[in-house]
């Protein structure tokens, strides 16, 4: 299972790149098979460290493949995709600069995408705690309502509207003027009301019955 991941991975990843799907899937399997042949300690580890380096090269890829706003929105979302799904720690940063970047859905579609219609929101969820500083950041410093409120869901996802109100406080006991307004606003917006107000965002999605 572990080696299909892999290579599947590969395969999306170097398939963005407009690079031969053979040639990765073959740099995968020799480089699982140094991992699973490894007979000491010390050759698992250099193994283990191969395959990180290449999991990390991969993810800046699809860092800068997000960041390229001349790419096709279907590149970008699936960058967005891959990121969440690699758990790529260092993309929080781009993924919280674009967290309303939204992917329209179409009934000329082809098939229903895996993402959402706001990928860098959902990558970030998916990542999990390593995103819950950036969107604190979010939250108390952007000026624009609409992205502290996709930064706030993002944070009730992650930790719980109970830890995630903790969070709030403790910025707002250590915040001043306008981001000190903008926390208590935070905290004080449940997650029902929140939810009321990005209805206001989604994509209308009235169309999706007519995919084939």
């Amino acid at each position: 299972m572990f080696k299909f991941v892999l290579i599947w991975l590969a395969w999306l990843i170097f398939s963005i790149c407009q690079c031969s799907a053979q040639e990765a899937q073959v740099d995968w399997k020799d480089a699982v098979k140094r991992l699973e042949e490894a007979d000491t300690a010390e050759s698992a580890r250099e193994a283990s460290r191969q395959l990180s380096e290449m999991i990390s090269g991969l993810g800046r890829y699809l860092v800068s493949t997000l960041n390229n706003q001349d790419l096709l929105p279907e590149t970008r979302a699936e960058a967005c995709y891959l990121l969440g799904m690699l758990r790529f720690e260092q993309g929080v940063e781009a993924l919280a600069q674009h967290i309303d970047f939204e992917y329209i859905l179409t009934k000329e579609m082809s098939r229903i995408p895996r993402w959402s219609a706001h990928p860098c929101q959902e990558a970030l969820i998916r990542i999990g705690k390593p995103s819950v500083g950036i969107l604190l950041e979010l939250i108390k410093m952007n000026d624009s309502r609409k992205i502290r409120d996709f930064a706030l869901m993002a944070l009730y996802a992650i930790e719980g509207v109970a830890s995630a109100k903790f969070l709030l406080k403790k910025e707002y006991d250590e915040s001043v003027g306008e981001h000190h307004k903008r926390l208590f606003e935070a905290m004080n917006t449940s997650r029902q009301d929140l939810g009321y107000r990005m209805r206001d965002y989604i994509i209308d999605l009235d169309g999706i019955e007519e995919f084939d």
